[in-house]
């Protein structure tokens, strides 16, 4: 018992003198640093037209979409190119030796061309850190004399910040 005694004076002891025995303390700044760059991620949506009736004297409209997300606050452009058969001022699908013209536009109405050779042709935007999606309006013009076929095309989208 005497030991036990004697055992619990001396952490008593300690435990009184242990804070003056590490009182002295040394400081310093530990600096933290990190930068944040703009950066996007873009994917797209096709345009399916359908069937295109030929005769019918109504353009063929449907919609895609790209969808960018981009780090918050980034100003940014998307371009949509020309196409691979492209032949100023048509985009074109092909099927075999034959061409169906179309257009996409930036727009409802359809009157602001989406490409990417002018400035005026892209489609401004401000990154807001979550998943933003464009609209594409496509438009196969009336009236085009064409035989049957599947008529495809391909578009590269891309976003510049």
């Amino acid at each position: 018992m005497k030991k036990f005694l004697v055992a619990g004076i001396m952490a008593l002891v300690l435990a009184a003198f242990s804070t003056d025995l590490f009182a002295a303390q040394g400081t310093s700044s530990l600096g933290v640093s990190a930068s944040v760059t703009n950066t996007c991620t873009i994917s797209t949506a096709a345009i399916a037209f359908g069937a295109y009736d030929p005769l019918s004297a109504s353009p063929n409209d449907n919609t895609g979409g790209v969808t960018i997300t981009c780090t918050s606050g980034a100003v940014v452009t998307i371009e949509l190119g020309d196409g691979a058969n492209y032949l100023a001022p048509n985009r074109r699908m092909v099927s075999g030796l034959n061409f169906l013209n179309y257009e996409i536009y930036q727009d409802t109405g359809r009157t602001t061309r989406w490409g990417s050779v002018a400035a005026a042709q892209n489609k401004s935007a401000t990154g807001t850190g979550a998943a933003d999606t464009h609209t594409a309006y496509g438009r196969i013009p009336a009236l085009q004399n064409l035989p049957a076929g599947s008529f495809t095309d391909t578009i590269v989208a891309a976003v510049n910040f």
